[in-house]
């Protein structure tokens, strides 16, 4: 038999898959002639198709030592390192093998792949263009065509590509799966569900497809089917990173964030420079307000995708979270440069130029953001802040009415609006939308778990816990409905701040106060309530605010009597000061210099005294140097964990000039007179309106407010000539 007819029977039993008859055969004509190349060749293209990888690497170079351009050899050497994931090293053997047969459309169809694994995605389509012109009939070159513009972000030609291909072969599971992927990107939702849906029913356990099923649902925002069909995808093929990626973007859609978090993590145990799992990681981080660790998510995410305009994004909102708008800014638009139609960046953009104040700008970006993705509902509730800054409140409402008609359950829509009824005085539908707050991404306060229900306003038997919520301030003002809940039959079980305990249980003997942090078993009560909550049954107008009684905190009268016996409470009217906010968000815009306070402090026969938390050691040197007397420190008790002792310095005082802080809480709760400023915009909160500049929830507070944001002149001047009228 002529080598020849030889090498054709070998070549028949390797396609027909009969490996070993092939060796066999192989193995008698070497013994023949162990130097005959085109049968050794072969050999090495049997033990490469047996998974030998090493073993066909070794009679490769047997090969090729004797022929360094068999074709064979060569495309056989580059296939080997291309399943090595060595492209760089298999894309040089393919050019050997192409430079030998420069029209073979395998060669150049596996160089193209190695192309495209390399990122260098202009040469591969080279190479693909190459094949198509070779073949118009062969759809692998239309398919990884079609792959490549995907990820140039060709999207309409990447489509193209794939219909082509399916022209070609319609029962191409990898294509409809792909084609899925690519109308999802052009936001064709159910398109593209259709198309991943085709896939699967081509192939049931096509995990690829079970997984770009999932993407599309979340593009649909059917979060739980997204879920289950990523998780289907890990059913089949548990180590897949791109599903437990997309898992956990489901998991997301769900808020469902710690869970969303871990998946992600488990995709970069997997893939560890896979930057869309960092980026998706910091969207978790950032929704469980770790935005330090978000930022750092997003930043891996960059270095290893440096114009990955999703990352910047959410680099944006990360740095948005720890306020640092300025570089939120920058972030935001460096996305928009990479990808100028990019709704959520002109979105977050205006998040941050709001952040900053300039509320012009902010409308004009949430306004780009909606005129590219028109039903988009966080750009109209982002516009609808930005009117909120520019005090364009009826607008305002009418952007998130909008937003909540496209998604009801977008929450800072929803508590954005109740803000804005608690300012028009509509306090019925005010704090029925307020429990939107439990939901809205900014609020940091977590809800009670428990299998009790909550309280609906009804006159039961039982026990009813009021438990706490937010900072102590906020407990502090909603206490001021506690005494109004006498009248209903319940046993009162009140939940605080452990700071504000003794503070409560002197206010409200007949009420069990428990700490907060206690955890209480659901046998211990019967319903339960937020005491934000309460205004819902208590607060229904501005005429309900009449049944509060004031004051409704009370002082430790001997622990007074006391400290009015101090040589600098006699002779003189006192005057008690606290000039900071320590709130992380705002607290910067609600906050003064005690310098910027000497207008007040150097014009009236007056004592003052040092009612502000925290270290003021260093505000108060600055006073000293151009102010004598000094502003007076009650010593012993400390100002930021003594509250008691606050209350008992606030009850010997005359009167209270505070900024908004607990100071002004307990002023008001006291009934003590007080003179509030707040800002203008950022920074105000809603229950600081009042009529005719007396507070609503504490009538002994009178509130004098910036005219303009940043400007602390015209307040201290009101407050100026008020004490001069009052108190010369």
């Amino acid at each position: 038999m002529k080598t020849q007819e030889k090498i054709q029977q070998i070549v028949k039993l390797i396609e027909q898959g009969s490996f070993e008859n092939a060796q066999a055969l192989i193995q008698i004509n070497l013994k023949k002639d162990p130097f005959q190349v085109d049968i050794l060749y072969l050999s090495a293209a049997v033990e490469a198709n047996l998974g030998n990888l090493n073993k066909a690497d070794k009679i490769l170079a047997k090969v090729l030592a004797k022929n360094d351009r068999h074709f064979g050899a060569l495309y056989t050497k580059a296939n080997i390192l291309q399943n090595q994931s060595k492209h760089s090293e298999a894309i040089k053997y393919y050019d050997c093998a192409i430079k030998q047969k420069p029209n073979d459309i395998w060669a150049i169809l596996n160089r193209g792949n190695s192309q495209a694994h390399l990122k260098n995605f202009d040469l591969a389509l080279l190479d693909f263009n190459k094949v198509i012109n070779l073949n118009q009939n062969l759809f692998s070159g239309f398919l990884n065509k079609a792959n490549v513009l995907r990820e140039m972000e060709k999207f309409n030609e990447s489509l193209e590509s794939y219909e082509k291909t399916l022209q070609l072969n319609s029962y191409c599971p990898e294509a409809w799966s792909n084609r899925g992927i690519v109308l999802h990107d052009l936001e064709r939702f159910e398109e593209a569900l259709a198309s991943t849906e085709r896939a699967l029913e081509l192939k049931p356990e096509y995990a690829e497809a079970w997984s770009n099923r999932g993407i599309v649902l979340h593009g649909l925002e059917r979060f739980e089917e997204a879920l289950a069909s990523t998780e289907r995808a890990l059913e089949l093929k548990p180590e897949y990173a791109e599903a437990w990626n997309n898992r956990g973007s489901a998991l997301y859609g769900l808020q469902r964030f710690e869970e969303a978090a871990v998946s992600c993590e488990r995709a970069l145990e997997l893939k560890p420079e896979y930057a869309e799992a960092w980026n998706n990681r910091g969207s978790a981080l950032y929704g469980l307000q770790r935005f330090e660790e978000a930022l750092a998510s997003t930043e891996r995410a960059l270095e290893l995708k440096p114009e990955y305009a999703e990352a910047w994004n959410n680099r944006g909102s990360a740095l948005h979270g720890l306020q640092r708008f300025e570089e939120a800014l920058a972030s935001t638009e460096r996305a928009i440069e990479l990808k100028p139609e990019y709704a959520e960046a002109w979105n977050n953009r205006g998040s941050a130029l709001c952040g900053l104040g300039h509320f012009e700008e902010a409308l004009a970006s949430t306004e780009r953001a909606i005129e590219l993705k028109p039903e988009y509902a966080e750009a109209w509730s982002n516009r609808g802040s930005a009117l909120c800054g520019l005090e364009r409140f009826e607008e305002a409402i009418a952007h998130f009415d909008q937003a909540l008609r496209l998604n009801p359950d977008l929450s800072d829509s929803a508590l954005n609006k109740s803000i804005l009824l608690f300012l028009r005085e509509d306090y019925k539908n005010a704090f029925d939308l307020y429990e939107a707050r439990w939901k809205s991404t900014g609020f940091g306060s977590p809800p009670l778990q428990s299998i009790k229900p909550r309280w609906t306003g009804e006159r039961n038997i039982g026990r009813l816990l009021i438990w706490a919520e937010q900072g102590i301030g906020d407990q502090i003002l909603y206490g001021s409905m506690l005494n109004e809940l006498r009248n209903f039959p319940q046993k009162k079980i009140i939940s605080v701040t452990k700071k504000l305990i003794p503070l409560f249980q002197r206010s409200f003997p007949d009420y069990q106060i428990v700490d907060k942090k206690e955890v209480l078993s659901d046998e211990l009560y019967d319903e339960h309530v937020p005491i934000g909550s309460i205004g819902k049954f208590l607060r229904e107008d501005v005429d309900s605010f009449k049944k509060a009684t004031y004051p409704y905190l009370v002082n430790n009268l001997s622990q007074t009597q006391q400290i009015k016996l101090l040589p600098q409470f006699k002779g003189k009217k006192v005057c008690g000061i606290a000039w900071r906010s320590s709130n992380k968000k705002v607290g910067r815009d609600k906050s003064i210099s005690l310098i910027d306070l000497l207008p007040i402090l150097s014009n009236y026969d007056m004592q003052y005294v040092n009612l502000q938390y925290g270290d003021t050691t260093e505000d108060v040197e600055n006073l000293k140097k151009i102010y004598q007397p000094a502003l007076y420190a009650v010593p012993e008790i400390d100002t930021f964990d003594d509250i008691d002792g606050v209350v008992s310095i606030m009850s010997a005082c005359d009167l209270i000039i505070t900024t908004s802080n607990t100071t002004a809480h307990l002023a008001g709760a006291l009934n003590k007179e007080t003179l509030l400023l707040i800002p203008r915009n950022i920074g105000k909160f809603w229950y600081w309106q009042g009529i005719e500049g007396v507070s609503l929830w504490y009538p002994s507070i009178r509130i004098f407010q910036q005219q303009k944001q940043g400007d602390w002149a015209a307040p201290i001047n009101e407050i100026k000539v008020y004490m001069v009228r009052n108190y010369e």
